[in-house]
């Protein structure tokens, strides 16, 4: 294939320098293997942790030696400056890269971020950012997951990867277009200690903001400094936790509420629950001033307000850091954060004792550090700065919805959720009463019968929908048992949105009924691909009104902390735009979907991230020169849906189901006749074309049947 005088690498290694010259490699930078630092800048040629004292190196099992030059942990950074100058070599990607200046909607509806708050108000912000069309947008999103495929191995390895929200709206999350920037190695996951592996991507994003990057553009032919701003992070609610450095669990378990989070402790279930949402309906709402529907009590109190970034930053500006896996108790941590200061600091600190007093006690214990995010200039002034994934949300609460309706798997009640009913003297009716040695249960307003049960499975499994709509729910469906168990979060996405308010129609009474279908309705209009600015209104209105539905029909155990998040989507959607580019859908299919080929890059079980980092920078440089190559090669383009099933005479895509046989009735016949005879002008074109095939065949006897089937439809038309 290749002429004799050729310049191509003989081996790989050489292959691997060439590729240098394109800046095509990643950082392998050692860590600490409690989490407490990287061996970077002045920590470089240490051979312990300054602050735990751990070993750099691994030991030997056999001789106890430490082996030098084999370090414990090892952190991957694949550098973001090079990856996004290449974006802009081609010219059709750097064509894309301009979409968002000159694509904004202009009939108030929100179709990509670019139509959103956030992004006005930071092109207000920083006028000078904003007038270089260039400039990119990014979003960053985390998650963790096991390498080992179904092995039993309890191994975490985590992924941070980068998204660009200068393309349009059918490139922005595709795959192709998700950067990996850090592999954060295991068997342990990072948790809060994530500040330490992500310091190397802020550097670089703080140098993006602040100096810029001389790029080269294929488009123009011409140089320009580029610079990038970080808009928010996306990632389920542990992680959130962890990025952000608040508490998710607990009475203040809700980030955006704070201090002002309404939780209440239940006895018997052992767990914290978030209700009141009575305090965000209108001072004048008649569900005010119902007790018995509620608490026994009437609501007057507000809501309180979300706190913005700057006052967050300002709270938390001498808050002190303790990175590490190492144990240790609260007064001895306080201990330690305290000894790596500087008598300087500690002076600073004493001066600084009058102003720390006036910060609110109740606020600054919610926090578990100051994050990494703040050092970014901006990042205080950004209206939403972590965003909650719809996906989980979504998937949690419709998961605790149906497991409570059929009293399976993780149901909200129960015998200890009737007990909390009676320990907070609400709903006296539903009490458990005892007869004899048994307890009764009675029956509840979200409660089905038997008969119910399994006429709501027998709907769930029979639906069928058309191929790539949902897996096949009827495998998660047991009709003796009357349980729905096994489904993947994508099916309770169609279940919540499409497929529950059909499923429960005449089975429950007509209140809880209405609540649910209006959950589901929240659900189906916050996930559109267009939305209105005023109905995002209405539905933050709304929702307040819908849980306030459920308070009345459902346990107080049912009002987990995700229910309790449903109240935020509508506000986080004004300020950031769809959902479906702020939700772990796309980076769930590039890690767990994608999980499959990430895990075949596996192929040596003592080094998992060495061998994706290996495998994933292999894929990068195909991708690379194949942009460069596509007039000669077709390098992994990707092919299209039901490709194999395809058929020029008939349809395109898979079928359903195998072919089965039908025998007409007469009735049937006329009918099919009559449907003929109403549409022969569309049908016409289709039989000539088809004659006009048969004409051209060797087989006469069935050029003579489709001639008679023409003239026969025709007699029937006369």
């Amino acid at each position: 294939m290749l002429p004799e005088e050729n310049v191509l690498h003989t081996s790989l290694y050489e292959v691997k320098k060439f590729l240098k010259s394109f800046d095509m490699g990643y950082e392998k930078i050692h860590a600490c293997v409690n989490d407490c630092c990287l061996f970077r800048k002045k920590l470089k040629k240490l051979e312990y942790c300054p602050k735990c004292k751990a070993s750099r190196w691994k030991t030997n099992i056999h001789t106890g030696e430490k082996k030098k030059g084999v370090p414990q942990k090892v952190l991957r950074y694949f550098p973001i400056i090079p990856r996004l100058k290449r974006m802009f070599r081609s010219e059709e990607m750097a064509k894309d890269l301009r979409w968002h200046f000159s694509n904004k909607s202009t009939d108030g509806k929100l179709r990509h971020p670019v139509d959103s708050v956030t992004w006005d108000q930071m092109n207000a912000k920083y006028p000078d950012f904003a007038a270089e069309e260039r400039n990119m947008r990014l979003g960053l999103s985390t998650d963790g997951f096991n390498p080992f495929n179904m092995k039993n191995s309890m191994y975490s390895c985590w992924l941070v990867l980068l998204v660009n929200y200068n393309l349009p709206p059918d490139l922005c999350m595709k795959k192709e277009n998700i950067m990996l920037s850090l592999l954060i190695p295991g068997p342990q996951q990072p948790g809060n200690s994530i500040d330490v592996y992500l310091e190397p991507l802020i550097e670089d994003l703080n140098h993006l903001w602040s100096s810029g990057e001389l790029v080269y553009d294929a488009f123009t032919r011409s140089t320009f400094t580029l610079k990038a701003m970080l808009l928010w992070t996306i990632s389920d609610f542990p992680a959130y936790g962890n990025l952000a450095g608040c508490k998710v669990k607990g009475k203040m378990g809700c980030p955006l509420c704070g201090k002002n989070t309404d939780s209440m402790w239940l006895k018997y279930s052992r767990k914290h629950v978030y209700m009141c949402h009575r305090k965000g309906l209108p001072p004048a709402h008649t569900f005010r001033g119902k007790k018995k529907w509620f608490d026994g009590k009437a609501e007057q109190r507000r809501r309180g307000r979300i706190l913005t970034g700057l006052e967050i930053s300002q709270n938390l500006r001498n808050f002190k850091n303790d990175f590490g896996n190492v144990k240790h108790s609260g007064s001895k941590r306080k201990k330690m954060a305290c000894t790596d200061l500087d008598e300087e600091e500690e002076e600073e600190e004493d001066e600084e004792e009058e102003e720390e007093v006036e910060i609110d006690e109740d606020e600054l214990s919610r926090w578990k550090k100051r994050s990494i995010f703040f050092k970014l200039p901006y990042w205080a002034e950004l209206p939403v700065r972590h965003n909650l994934d719809v996906m989980h949300v979504e998937r949690n609460v419709a998961a605790s919805l149906v497991s409570t309706l059929l009293h399976c798997g993780k149901s909200k009640d129960g015998l200890p959720a009737r007990k909390d009913l009676e320990d907070l003297g609400i709903r006296q009716d539903l009490h458990p009463r005892i007869h004899g040695k048994r307890t009764y249960l009675p029956p509840a307003p979200w409660s089905l019968s038997k008969t119910e049960k399994k006429i709501f499975c027998r709907r769930l499994f029979d639906f069928k929908g058309p191929d790539g709509y949902c897996s096949n729910i009827s495998r998660g469906v047991s009709l003796d048992d009357c349980k729905v168990t096994g489904l993947k979060s994508h099916d309770y996405h169609v279940l919540m949105q499409q497929l529950l308010p059909i499923a429960l129609k005449g089975l429950l009474p007509k209140g809880p009924r209405l609540a649910i279908s209006r959950l589901c309705a929240f659900f189906n209009l916050l996930c559109q691909r267009v939305i209105e600015r005023e109905q995002l209104l209405v539905m933050e209105a709304e929702i307040v009104e819908t849980l306030c539905l459920f308070e009345r029909y459902f346990p107080p155990s049912f009002f987990d902390i995700m229910v309790h998040l449903t109240v935020h989507l509508g506000r986080e959607a004004r300020l950031g735009g769809p959902v479906h580019f702020r939700w772990m859908y796309p980076f769930e299919r590039h890690i767990f979907r994608y999980m499959k080929v990430l895990k075949d890059f596996v192929r040596n079980p003592a080094r998992p991230e060495g061998c994706i980092a290996e495998s994933y920078l292999a894929e990068e440089c195909m991708k690379f020169c194949s942009d460069f190559l596509k007039k000669s090669t077709n390098v992994q383009d990707k092919v299209e849906r039901n490709m194999d099933y395809e058929n020029s005479s008939i349809l395109e895509g898979r079928p359903i189901s195998a072919g089965t046989s039908v025998t007409l009735t007469e009735m049937e016949k006329k009918i099919a006749h009559l449907a003929i005879i109403q549409n022969l002008a569309l049908v016409e074109p289709f039989v000539d074309e088809h004659l006009q095939y048969l004409q051209d065949s060797d087989d006469k006897c069935r050029r003579d049947a489709s001639i008679l089937w023409s003239m026969h439809t025709k007699n029937f038309a006369s």
